[in-house]
């Protein structure tokens, strides 16, 4: 949705990265402690002193996006220049495999105007890490964006240096307490990336998210969460839900899902 919003009135598809985060992240008048301007945040990680200090809105100001569907991987990582390639040639983003460690999307993106080369040293990525368990809300993590690591997923080489930033995101979404926050530390690395944290799921983090659609937002959330398996078993007969519940035994602690309990075995 965002991307489409982004993308209206654009011929060829190809939309800045800017406007793409203008149209995904509400933004609020006064920027506080837990909803920062993320236009104004500086890189966690950063290749040079020159890196080290130019804002977000100011560095991302001629990459582009061109995607308009994902691509789901069934391999793991081994996201190289070439693979990469191919995803931009064919107007797509990617979707991790199963179990794919660190990230779960990742859109490439190109530096520079329409003609430019298509080649690692104009590439850029922008990957994404969703959390579904309240456990991830307001508090940033730092730990899960070093796990979004583009050596591991083959990107850049252990020995290599990556020139275009990147931006890495977790979307903490079933976080109680709603915040837009950024990594703010900062050190010194073999490529420079923009780390933004988003907790909850509402129109106070989401600019497509608005009073209508806020419902139907949050039974999709209720739906994937780490507790909305337990839906499976609703059922207005509360003897019937039980019978359902006792015939997948220690599927979960609920007592109905434990008929048998263990006895104690007599003593020699």
């Amino acid at each position: 949705m965002a991307r489409d919003r982004a993308a209206e009135g654009i011929d060829n598809g190809v939309i800045g990265v800017v406007p793409f985060l203008k149209a995904l992240i509400a933004v609020r008048p006064v920027s506080k402690d837990d909803f920062v301007d993320i236009m104004k945040i500086k890189p966690s990680v950063y290749r040079n002193s020159v890196d080290q200090q130019v804002p977000l809105e100011k560095v991302f100001a001629d990459i582009h996006l061109y995607f308009n569907h994902f691509i789901k991987r069934q391999q793991q990582d081994f996201l190289d220049e070439s693979v990469l390639q191919e995803f931009i040639a064919r107007c797509a983003a990617v979707m991790g495999a199963n179990g794919q460690a660190g990230w779960d999307a990742l859109i490439p993106s190109v530096n520079g105007p329409l003609e430019t080369l298509v080649v690692r040293g104009t590439m850029d990525l922008f990957m994404v890490q969703v959390k579904n368990d309240p456990k991830h809300s307001a508090t940033v993590q730092s730990q899960l964006f070093a796990n979004m690591n583009p050596v591991a997923m083959g990107f850049i080489d252990p020995d290599g240096s990556l020139e275009t930033p990147i931006i890495r995101m977790v979307l903490a979404l079933a976080g109680s307490t709603p915040a837009i926050n950024y990594v703010r530390t900062q050190k010194q690395g073999n490529f420079t990336s923009y780390d933004i944290w988003i907790s909850g799921l509402s129109s106070e983090t989401f600019a497509i998210i608005d009073e209508h659609s806020h419902d139907t937002w949050k039974s999709l959330l209720s739906a994937s969460t780490w507790r909305g398996w337990k839906k499976m078993y609703d059922h207005r007969n509360k003897s019937i839900a039980t019978k359902m519940k006792r015939e997948n035994p220690l599927a979960a602690n609920d007592p109905e899902f434990r008929p048998v309990r263990t006895c104690n075995l007599p003593s020699d």
